[in-house]
């Protein structure tokens, strides 16, 4: 009885490593849409998080209110308003990146991305989703990678290409084809890292 109990043991153990060996190719996997050509957002001001005290409540759902704080998220920099438009082209996925009101005009405010691509180059053959990673984008150098400097008037326009965001923070440009996701796309302070816009709705 003891050895038979022995050879069960074993035998679900066994079952189980070969479940864990299972190929990446035996995965279920969802088809690419056929279209998503462009991506487009506007920034609200990034806050910090209601965690106390509370000052109001909100009914129905007892949706608690604090004091309005950015000691987290930047308080730093003003800006009117910004707005990011990435769209597939020829040459690569292409981001306009426009804002206005930038004050002070000195600010240096960079654009973080975070990205999760998935796309059937290289080997294996088959689609590949590949590990999440964020990318500081801008066009000139500093404390946080690069940033965007703003013209004197307090304004950014600029146009860069994806891959070259991400050569420019040491990663293959082959993440910029295929699938891409935009996981969490923000506007930060490049000299504190702190976080100024996300993206959403002024009413």
């Amino acid at each position: 009885m003891a050895h038979r109990q022995i050879l069960v043991t074993v035998g679900l153990a066994l079952v189980g490593m070969i479940g864990l060996a299972t190929p990446q190719a035996a995965l279920a996997q969802a088809a690419y849409p056929s279209k998503a050509r462009a991506y487009n957002l506007e920034f609200a001001r990034a806050m910090d998080e209601c965690v106390g005290p509370i000052v109001t409540v909100l009914n129905p759902g007892s949706i608690g209110g604090c004091i309005q704080a950015n000691s987290v998220t930047d308080s730093a920099i003003g800006m009117s308003k910004a707005r990011l438009k990435a769209y597939s082209s020829k040459k690569g996925v292409k981001m306009l990146f426009t804002a206005k009101g930038i004050t002070p005009v000195s600010s240096k405010v960079a654009l973080q991305i975070t990205l999760r691509t998935s796309n059937t180059l290289g080997t294996p053959p088959g689609s590949k989703t590949y590990e999440d990673t964020t990318i500081v984008c801008g066009t000139t150098p500093g404390a946080c990678g690069r940033y965007f400097p703003a013209s004197s008037t307090g304004d950014i326009r600029v146009k860069q290409n994806l891959d070259q965001c991400l050569i420019s923070n040491s990663l293959p440009a082959s993440l910029a084809t295929g699938n891409v996701q935009f996981l969490e796309t923000v506007l930060i302070n490049c000299d504190t890292g702190a976080v100024l816009g996300v993206p959403g709705i002024v009413k």
